[in-house]
């Protein structure tokens, strides 16, 4: 198969939507019976399980390179515990996140899986927070 005939054969497909809840373009339309649908619900798949909350199936995403020294500029984060799907709370400085953090896992005496992203773009901070990075 050349080149041209492979980029021809995608020429039908629509282009992703945008999920009405963190304006991320991640709304794919799927073949069906030959006729390109997108899915009933225009939320994205890490929307649609924070709202089922099920904190575990979340896909947190690396934060860029250029955003690593900016981490200031990405509050409010949000403190989840992955291992119960329980959401500890939204805080909006360092010093917060640092003390809910230990503050939880003390009361769960460290069975907790902590995860910290910042909603709605999903950057994972949980390594810069938990203190294995």
């Amino acid at each position: 198969m050349s080149f041209m005939a492979s980029k021809n054969r995608n020429l039908g497909r629509p282009p992703a939507k945008t999920c009405l809840r963190c304006r991320r373009n991640s709304i794919y339309p799927e073949k069906m019976f030959g006729d390109w649908l997108y899915p009933r619900e225009q939320t994205c798949f890490d929307c649609i399980m924070i709202r089922c909350n099920r904190f575990d199936k979340i896909r947190a995403r690396k934060l860029p390179e250029k955003m690593k020294d900016r981490v200031e500029l990405l509050f409010p984060l949000t403190v989840y515990d992955a291992s119960n799907n329980t959401k500890v709370g939204e805080y909006h400085s360092k010093q917060d996140v640092l003390a809910a953090v230990e503050k939880y896992k003390q009361e769960r005496k460290s069975r907790a899986k902590i995860l910290v992203i910042h909603y709605p773009i999903y950057y994972n901070f949980t390594d810069y927070f938990t203190g294995t990075r």
